[in-house]
């Protein structure tokens, strides 16, 4: 150390050592220090046993100095044949094997702890191993599950293009069919003109012509009679085949006879009974779409009052629901050109004042008699609109539900129209 100290350029001991190097002849207690500092400080003891050998420490020190693998055995061997020579240890002999004891316990020690800490590292890297392998295993799946996926859209895909190539081919018979019986219908408007004629010389002959001629009119009118009744089965079945060709194709019913005969001629039908409006294609009948869509077409709006605006606001008084539901139907209204709403509520006869509402443009608000349900109500006012033009009934209730289905009107749930209401 000290030569390092000497050399250019110098070679810095450390601060600890600083006191001890300016002894020439060290004391118990500065070679205490020096063990203490060369255990801790592995570069200064590599170069004291790079500038000593084992000749200039003894067998012990230079184990301690160099601590080669298996050198705490070897040390303590060597320990215990100096503790059974003869002759008594010098003070800094005894010094020396305590202070070596001590560092040599401490060095267990630390290697318990190295043990220790490799255990728990062998521990985390089992774990992160079995993290990973958990992590390819849903990997794995994923993939197979999109692999999965891709099969079932690829075989969905051709099952539409063969559903699109069959409507195509019916589209075709449809048109087809249509033609027959178009020609069919001429050809029978024909043979009732025929037998309108044959009549008339009927009675023409009645009124004067001979047995013959009587003969051959009957002839005739039998004729026609049996033609007429061929082109009318024919008709009949042609009509019969075209309208379910139609319903599995799912398009709509084929026109009146009359309507094909002539079309110029022909006012619209009036229907039985209402019909629902039928949806868009890609529109689902419970989404928010399939109701702005309705509202589009311009119908009459029948509300559930009670029934949206405690869906709406429930925790609310019952005055400020309604108010609120009003207000709410009235911007609607106001965004809906050609679009009636009606607001209906349960009544309530002992609380008028309660039930009385401001007037708001495009809402009509009605309560019911007291012993009239406002389920009633809605259902009733359905009949009350002409069959031409679509009803809406917005309720989540499913005995109003069904019924306004069952008299042709569509339906929207309290959320749909909140949904829409709101925008």
């Amino acid at each position: 150390m000290r030569a390092g100290v000497r050399a250019r350029p110098p070679v810095p001991a450390p601060p600890a050592l600083a006191q001890v190097l300016k002894f020439r002849h060290m004391p118990p207690v500065a070679v205490d220090t020096v063990v203490v500092v060369l255990d801790h400080d592995l570069e200064l003891r590599a170069r004291v046993a790079a500038d000593s050998n084992e000749r200039e420490t003894g067998r012990v020190g230079w184990l301690w100095l160099t601590r080669p693998e298996g050198w705490d055995d070897e040390l303590r061997e060597a320990l215990g044949e100096l503790a059974t020579d003869d002759g008594a240890p010098s003070a800094i002999d005894i010094g020396s094997d305590t202070q070596l004891r001590r560092r040599l316990a401490g060095a267990e020690r630390s290697s318990a702890r190295s043990h220790e800490a490799v255990l728990r590292l062998e521990a985390d890297n089992a774990r992160v191993r079995d993290e990973v392998h958990a992590l390819r295993a849903e990997r794995d799946s994923l993939i197979a599950a999109r692999d999965e996926f891709r099969g079932d859209a690829e075989a969905a895909s051709r099952e539409r293009t063969a559903a699109v190539a069959d409507l195509k081919r019916i589209e075709k018979l449809l048109a087809r069919r249509d033609e027959e019986r178009r020609v069919l219908q001429r050809r029978l408007d024909d043979a009732d003109e025929a037998l309108a004629k044959a009549a008339k010389r009927d009675a023409v002959v009645e009124s004067g012509a001979g047995a013959a001629e009587a003969a051959a009119a009957a002839a005739a009118r039998a004729v026609l009679a049996g033609l007429v009744d061929r082109i009318e089965r024919s008709l009949g079945e042609a009509a019969v085949t075209v309208d379910d060709l139609r319903a599995a194709a799912g398009l709509p019913a084929a026109p009146a006879p009359a309507e094909c005969a002539a079309p110029q001629r022909a006012k619209p039908p009036v229907p039985e009974r209402r019909r629902a409006l039928r949806m868009p294609r890609g529109l689902v009948d419970d989404s928010p779409e399939a109701a702005a869509w309705l509202v589009s077409e311009r119908p009459v709006l029948l509300v559930d009052g009670y029934n949206v605006s405690m869906t709406a606001w429930p925790d609310a008084n019952i005055a400020d629901q309604r108010t609120r539901l009003q207000r709410l139907l009235a911007d609607l209204a106001a965004r809906s050109p050609g679009m009636s709403v009606e607001l209906v509520f349960d009544g309530d006869a002992i609380d008028t004042a309660a039930n009385a509402l401001p007037a708001r443009t495009g809402v009509n608000v009605r309560f019911t008699p007291v012993d009239v349900e406002a389920d009633d109500e809605l259902l009733a006012a359905i009949a009350r609109y002409p069959l031409t033009r679509p009803v809406v009934v917005a309720s989540t209730d499913r005995r109003v539900r069904d019924g306004a289905r069952q008299r042709g009107a569509n339906v929207v749930s309290a959320h749909q129209l909140l949904a829409v209401a709101r925008g």
